[in-house]
């Protein structure tokens, strides 16, 4: 019994040093936040923070894979050895166009939630990245993964003949990503109201359903 407890009260201690990791960077942002900043705001020792992270990026790279999740999930989607593991914004969809339909609802919701989120802080660290040129892969893996993970959506309605996409798949994919990450951006430097996210994402969705070739109905 005892081995359980104490994995339990390591991932409790764990998560409180995260969600105070939050917390700090949302306050403070990346740069400016030190690992002396979240040990004062978890109330843990220094040792004890320490002894799960080793360094604010690793704390931080941490926190994103965390938000990545939802995305994991969304890859079981077409997995169909993983149903019981789907999330529930992908549950019972009638078509794949529907399920890229209720992606872009969820991605249209944190976008105009985006000042309450950790975007701001993870689009720093994408600048300090760029700025000292450190190239780090851990972004590029996450470009990727997430161009994977909506070529794999497509995928799913051409084979099932839903899509019939007037250019490949792929580029469709690195369109979409390009097109939101622009659009965060601008949301975070300009405001949401200023962006006129919803006019926008509905240009999107319009443009999206003739580049993938798909049917005149919803």
């Amino acid at each position: 019994m005892s081995p359980k407890v104490s994995e339990e009260h390591r991932e409790y201690r764990r998560r409180k040093i995260l969600e105070a990791a939050i917390r700090v960077f949302k306050r403070k942002g990346f740069e400016k936040t030190t690992m002396q900043d979240i040990v004062d705001e978890s109330g843990m020792s220094r040792g004890g923070v320490y002894l799960y992270f080793s360094n604010r990026e690793d704390l931080f790279k941490e926190l994103i894979n965390f938000f990545d999740k939802q995305q994991k999930e969304l890859i079981n989607f077409f997995d169909k050895q993983q149903v019981e593991e789907i999330d529930l914004l992908y549950q019972n969809v009638s078509s794949t166009w529907e399920g890229v339909l209720r992606f872009l609802e969820a991605q249209e919701q944190e976008i105009k939630e985006v000042d309450e989120s950790l975007t701001p802080v993870i689009l720093e660290y994408y600048m300090i990245d760029l700025r000292e040129k450190t190239k780090d892969a851990f972004l590029s893996n996450r470009y990727q993964k997430a161009v994977e993970i909506l070529e794999l959506l497509f995928q799913k309605g051409v084979d099932e003949e839903e899509f019939k996409p007037v250019i490949p798949i792929s580029q469709v994919a690195r369109f979409v990503v390009a097109f939101l990450d622009g659009l965060i951006m601008e949301a975070i430097y300009l405001g949401t109201e200023e962006v006129k996210i919803q006019q926008q994402m509905n240009t999107l969705r319009q443009t999206l359903k003739k580049l993938l070739g798909v049917e005149q109905t919803e």
